[in-house]
């Protein structure tokens, strides 16, 4: 066994001392001095991971004394401690020189990857080994190929059916277990489940950056085969890591912690935020999710989470979908953020097809689940949950102002796509349902559910930017016809008729009438009247017309500060009380 854990004379601590002050004053003095001990690097951590490797032998822990188990450990943390230092050097041609040594020639990467992967080992080497993991493939192509060929994404069929039939099997002694994963190669799975059984984060944040950090590197490299796919691609079609991936997102005792916190404050209404939910690994799970949607993976990474190629018409939304919707939802919420992350990096053919889609994703979870009301079935309540936040997702996404996103309005404004006549649609089952509920009250005075406001202003947000600038869509609204609420007709009421002929430009200037109960639908409503008349006399006609036979009271546009003009030779306009009609994005 001593064989395997080779005797080191080198004083690591000392070693990093000294290269810590030279990093102060001279980079290359410094780097010198590390890689004089570059071989011994290697070497002590190819130790401690064969320590990890034995640690299950009872044989093994006789053998090797406490005291020299705890220099090993030492050792190792001061020895990732100078590999990190000389990994993190400014100078980039002397970087590359630093990697070309430690991954090309002496391939550092082999034992860390096997010091990841253990399930054992000191808490404080796991996070060293992987920042120095991320560092190495940081920013240079090569070495991210090297590493990333050698580790898989997630186990084999074969090693996960050979795991699941080791659990079962109640004679399998623990040595002959541990022979079985020691024979197995690394992968990046294995890796971030270590870290999750270990309940080291931070460790996680650093695999996690190294995932990420290679895709971003081999970008930057041309592909030799030109069938093969990027990393990033066959990342995204890996069902077991990305899982994995989304249902480490969150740590789990903070999950609990909110749930502890809910069930004591049922009426505190602070009780849901988990704004302060995350971490350094939520962070960069976040940044690699949202990297794989900006390279136009979103709709190979939805389908993968669901087990399955391409989407069914009666699609089953699990709670990875929904991480994935809420991560992107953030992505697209962040203030300042100008990024298309709907395949943005990818050119706008995959931004178009993203687009398609989530509109196509929309209408399957749209046929059995009404959009305007919450649902007492877990799965139908996950299901409109998934639906509203598509929804805001487009309308934020469509929000930006740029050729991408322009003609992307355009693809969603052709008669295959039925995302606005839908969204039309559903905001007038909702109006009329609010409506109906509400019968006999001033508006002012309607009772609207949280979950309804929620709704009504994504679909009022998404009808708004789908149009803005945009003529085929703003025509597509108006011709888009919406059929009267039931109840409504089943009750005789005289309007049902003219209900009947109302449009979906009808259903957004209704909009106005709710807009007291809610102060953003107010804003969006503005925002959203304002792009379907803009540049559009045939439109700015209807709003005339519905004026003049009084559907749509003027009071109600007047407290949204619009009203509508028509000049002495009868061109019919819809202007700001204040005559300054800002710009899209304004609210």
């Amino acid at each position: 066994m001593s064989s395997l854990l080779p005797a080191d004379s080198t004083d690591w601590t000392s070693l990093l001392n000294r290269t810590r002050e030279l990093l102060k004053t001279d980079e290359s003095s410094s780097l010198d001095l590390a890689r004089t001990n570059f071989s011994q690097t290697r070497d002590v951590l190819q130790a401690y991971s064969n320590l990890l490797l034995l640690a299950g032998d009872n044989g093994t822990k006789k053998e090797l004394s406490k005291d020299y188990k705890k220099k090993l450990i030492w050792d190792t943390r001061a020895a990732l401690r100078v590999a990190l230092s000389s990994t993190s050097i400014q100078d980039e041609n002397l970087r590359n020189q630093v990697l070309n040594s430690a991954v090309l020639e002496l391939t550092w990467h082999e034992p860390i990857l096997q010091i990841l992967s253990s399930q054992k080992g000191d808490s404080k080497c796991r996070v060293l080994a992987s920042q120095l993991l991320s560092n190495l493939v940081t920013a240079h192509r090569d070495a991210a190929h090297v590493i990333t060929s050698h580790v898989a994404l997630s186990p084999s069929n074969e090693q996960v059916t050979d795991r699941i039939r080791q659990g079962l099997t109640t004679t399998t002694t623990e040595p002959e277990k541990k022979t079985k994963g020691e024979n197995e190669p690394p992968n990046w799975m294995d890796m971030l489940l270590a870290c999750a059984q270990t309940n080291n984060r931070e460790a996680m944040a650093g695999v996690v950056a190294a995932l990420h950090n290679s895709v971003v590197s081999l970008r930057k490299r041309p592909r030799d085969d030109d069938n093969a796919k990027w990393l990033d691609e066959r990342l995204a079609l890996d069902r077991l890591l990305m899982s994995t991936l989304c249902r480490q997102l969150v740590p789990v005792g903070q999950i609990k912690a909110l749930i502890h916190d809910n069930t004591q404050n049922n009426d505190d209404k602070d009780a849901h935020d988990t704004g302060g939910l995350g971490d350094s690994a939520t962070e960069w799970i976040t940044l690699l999710l949202t990297k794989c949607c900006k390279l136009g993976h979103f709709s190979k990474l939805f389908s993968s989470l669901a087990g399955q190629n391409k989407l069914p018409a009666d699609i089953a939304i699990f709670p990875e979908h929904m991480v994935l919707l809420q991560c992107i939802h953030s992505e697209l919420d962040a203030p300042g953020s100008k990024e298309i992350v709907l395949g943005g990096e990818a050119g706008v053919e995959e931004v178009i097809a993203t687009h398609v889609f989530l509109s196509e994703l929309c209408g399957s979870l749209r046929k059995n689940l009404p959009v305007a009301t919450a649902t007492d079935s877990a799965d139908s309540t996950m299901n409109h949950h998934a639906l509203v936040t598509i929804l805001e997702i487009l309308a934020a996404s469509l929000g930006q102002d740029n050729d991408m996103i322009s003609s992307t309005r355009s693809k969603l404004g052709e008669s295959c796509c039925t995302l606005l006549s839908d969204a039309g649609i559903q905001l007038g089952a909702l109006v009329d349902s609010i409506s109906y509920r509400n019968e006999g009250r001033k508006s002012r005075d309607f009772v609207i559910q949280q979950h309804e406001q929620r709704v009504m202003t994504a679909l009022v947000q998404l009808i708004g930017n789908v149009c803005f600038r945009c003529h085929r869509n703003q025509e597509r609204l108006r011709l888009t016809k919406v059929p009267p609420l039931k109840q409504r007709i089943n009750a005789g009421s005289s309007s049902a008729e003219e209900e009947e002929e109302r449009n979906a430009l009808h259903v957004l200037l209704s909009c106005t009438s709710l807009a007291h109960s809610c102060f953003t639908l107010r804003e969006w409503a503005v925002i959203a009247i304002r792009n379907v008349l803009d540049n559009n006399e045939h439109n700015q006609a209807e709003v005339a017309k519905l004026e003049a036979n009084k559907p749509v009271q003027s009071a109600e546009l007047a407290s949204l500060g619009i009203r509508v003009d028509m000049d002495t030779k009868g061109n019919v306009s819809v202007v700001p009380n204040n005559k300054d009609g800002g710009n899209q994005n304004d609210a």
